[in-house]
């Protein structure tokens, strides 16, 4: 959506047509952090009675958003501060179908605020931490475009932060294994399916894959030392970090640059075996945070624990199956991208409207999909 005039006309007309209206909204945050949340009136046709922004309307024909929103904060709250633009965020409902323009603006403590009783039934001030979580457990309490408009402002003031996952999305394990099956074949003589036949009798019984226990495997079935084999290994595991798919670095140095960021990394598996590949690659070093889960529900819970806190979440992933757990766990997740590895397990990926599938990693930055409502 381009944002292109096509035409004038009252917003009803325009949802009747199927037309996108311009909306503004206006958050007002005091030295403290809280914000002004105001409540419609009951005999307003769209979103009566729940909360809203502190002010917002309309783009007239004409006018720009930044005129619109002093405009409406005049008429709304009798006043006239500087704004900060937060951004654009769209809504499209059975309501509406809108641009909307974010913007901030600070006011003092004994700011006097002249409410206008036509649009506002009533108001208060809250901490985002508490709207934070009443928004998710009572969205019905809020309009939708004001659970948008505040999404956007903790993207604003803090940043996105980035989860990903590790084998597969960032660790090129496949690769990997088939060089660790060449040098063993090469050297030792051990034949690729001896190397197969030892790791699936290493995670027999449901028993999570761990590298150490699959080598000792294949040296008792193979009579070859394990000393041999660990030498093997061990000439190859320096080269790990090559192992990261090169879009992964360029993505990941990427956001590194960028001054409000977080970057978590979530990888799943037996511990011992994710600790010495994350350690192995290097790439620990690139996130903010670190978390081994050894099954896929212990991954939803300690994104849980991280989602209790504000936070604008960017989920990377490889596997559709997980994804679609987490999605219908933690609905706090902004945008959700599949990477599509044609040398993975999960190739192709089905195509589905909550996620992006993406084959480079740098449209992680780049592209502006998000999850859908």
């Amino acid at each position: 959506m381009n944002d292109r005039t096509i035409g004038r006309g009252s917003a009803r007309a325009g949802h009747r047509r199927g037309f996108y209206t311009r909306s503004v909204h206006i958050l007002l945050t005091t030295p403290t952090g809280d914000v002004l949340v105001c409540k419609r009136p009951r005999t307003k046709k769209v979103y009566p009675n729940q909360y809203s922004s502190s002010a917002g309307g309309h783009v007239e024909y004409g006018e720009s958003y930044r005129a619109a929103a002093r405009r409406e904060l005049k008429e709304e709250l009798g006043i006239s501060i500087p704004l900060r633009s937060a951004g654009r965020f769209d809504v499209v409902s059975d309501t509406e179908k809108a641009i909307h323009q974010l913007y901030i603006g600070h006011i003092r403590n004994n700011t006097s605020l002249n409410f206008n009783k036509d649009e506002i039934d009533s108001w208060h001030f809250a901490s985002v931490q508490y709207l934070w979580g009443d928004i998710r457990r009572h969205p019905q309490k809020y309009a939708l475009p004001f659970q948008r408009a505040f999404a956007r402002y903790i993207k604003w003031k803090d940043g996105p932060t980035y989860v990903f996952d590790f084998d597969h999305t960032l660790f090129d394990w496949y690769r990997f294994k088939r060089d660790l099956e060449s040098s063993l074949e090469r050297s030792l003589e051990i034949h690729p399916a001896l190397f197969q036949k030892a790791k699936d009798r290493q995670e027999s019984g449901g028993r999570l894959y761990n590298i150490r226990l699959h080598l000792k495997e294949v040296a008792t079935q193979s009579r070859v030392p394990l000393k041999d084999i660990q030498r093997r290994y061990s000439l190859l595991a320096r080269a790990l970090p090559t192992y990261i798919f090169r879009d992964a670095r360029t993505c990941l140095r990427a956001i590194q640059h960028r001054k409000k960021k977080s970057l978590i990394l979530l990888t799943y598996g037996d511990t011992e075996n994710q600790k010495l590949f994350v350690r192995g690659t290097g790439v620990g070093g690139s996130f903010d945070t670190v978390l081994f889960s050894k099954t896929k529900k212990d991954k939803v819970t300690k994104l849980q624990k991280i989602l209790r806190n504000p936070a604008s979440i960017v989920l990377v992933n490889d596997d559709p199956g997980e994804t679609q757990m987490l999605h219908g766990q933690l609905p706090a997740i902004d945008a959700i991208f599949l990477v599509e590895r044609k040398t993975a397990k999960y190739y192709p990926i089905e195509r589905k409207p909550y996620y992006t599938v993406v084959q480079d990693l740098s449209r992680v930055l780049s592209s502006k999909k998000q999850k859908t409502p």
